[in-house]
């Protein structure tokens, strides 16, 4: 039995293994873009209140509806170390580059690499890396929020594996269901840009809606059960001071339209002073070339989608990283990556090495 066990995990590293030499191009792009953008964190020790308080804890974890984050106590221990977390969260956040590059079936190695460079150095990984007491959790939390998308869109089978791993991610860090939102989201534009009926991808699109209302209903009943388990109230913080009501949802709706714009017009979440116009070209480049290829019912050449992917990617990196790590930890929409990363899924089947 020992013998047959070592050969089945000895064939499961080796597949593993030639899965990410595929990709081995958006994972070392990954380990250097983050590398680069985060190693003042890893090499000085910032502190904010939160980070002050909690160098030998995860803060909050089943009051805050985070029973997640306290299991990963026995793997990750309570202490705040910045060299160490620091480059685990980034490996683990280059292995879920990895699997939006399987998902999206990006072959190239430039776009790879283009792929790695954009999540790595978006922001809001800045804004993790504020709070380094918990950072390696919430990479666990960013890869199985990704991992469940690429679970669901393997086939209908693989989704409760796909519902386990969003669960376990809620319930890690809530916000990161709005990861994996965008990328069913984006699945979605793939396959109409990729020429396939609307009826089709509507009733996927009412799959994944499915998969998401059942993923969060089966992690507020997990959380009320945890809860209950250990006589333990949720806290104001994630409790009583969050609520919802239907006639609020047209208004939140415009909401969230004109904090997207913000962030153009007034350098909101993370984008420095005189760098919206740049963003604003770079944008229009992209959905510009989208246009083409959605009129002529051709693809643009993949060296005009890579360098607006290329060009998309530098003005994120324009934006970083010092003066956020001086004082400025601010949010980072994932929607600002959208027109590059569209652009470059434009081209990824228009050639590039394998």
């Amino acid at each position: 039995m020992e013998a047959i066990d070592s050969l089945w995990t000895a064939g499961l590293l080796r597949r593993f293994l030639a899965w990410l030499r595929r990709y081995r191009a958006a994972f070392f792009s990954s380990l250097t873009c983050g590398l680069l953008a985060h190693m003042f964190a890893f090499t000085n020790k910032l502190i904010n209140h939160d980070e002050a308080g909690c160098l030998f804890s995860k803060g909050a974890t089943v009051s805050s509806g985070r029973w997640g984050l306290g299991a990963l106590d026995s793997i990750l221990p309570n202490f705040s170390m910045p060299w160490i977390y620091g480059i685990l969260t980034i490996v683990l956040i280059a292995l879920a580059v990895c699997l939006m590059a399987d998902l999206f079936h990006i072959r190239s190695r430039l776009l790879q690499v283009l792929l790695g460079g954009c999540v790595l150095v978006s922001p809001s990984l800045t804004g993790t890396f504020g709070y380094m007491f918990t950072s390696s959790s919430y990479g666990v939390a960013f890869l199985l929020a990704v991992l469940g998308v690429w679970l669901v869109c393997k086939g209908r089978l693989w989704a409760v594996a796909g519902l386990a791993a969003v669960v376990l991610s809620l319930s890690i860090y809530q916000a990161y269901i709005a990861i994996t939102a965008t990328l069913l989201v984006l699945v979605l534009i793939r396959d109409l840009l990729q020429g396939q009926q609307v009826l089709p991808v509507f009733k996927r699109g009412l799959f994944f809606l499915g998969f998401l209302i059942i993923s969060l209903g089966l992690y507020v009943l997990t959380t009320a059960l945890v809860l209950n388990l250990t006589h333990t109230q949720m806290n104001s913080y994630a409790g009583s001071n969050v609520t919802f009501q239907l006639s609020t949802l047209p208004q939140r709706i415009l909401l969230a339209y004109q904090e997207f714009f913000r962030s153009f017009t007034q350098g909101a979440y993370g984008l420095m002073p005189g760098t919206q116009g740049l963003h604003l070209l770079l944008a229009a480049v992209s959905l510009g070339l989208l246009g083409c290829w959605l009129w002529t019912g051709k693809r643009p050449p993949q060296l005009h989608s890579s360098a607006a992917g290329a060009g998309y990617a530098a003005a994120t990196e324009h934006q970083l990283h010092v003066p956020v790590y001086c004082g400025r930890f601010h949010s980072h929409p994932c929607a600002l990556q959208l027109p590059g990363l569209l652009s470059a899924l434009s081209g990824a089947h228009a050639g590039g090495a394998p």
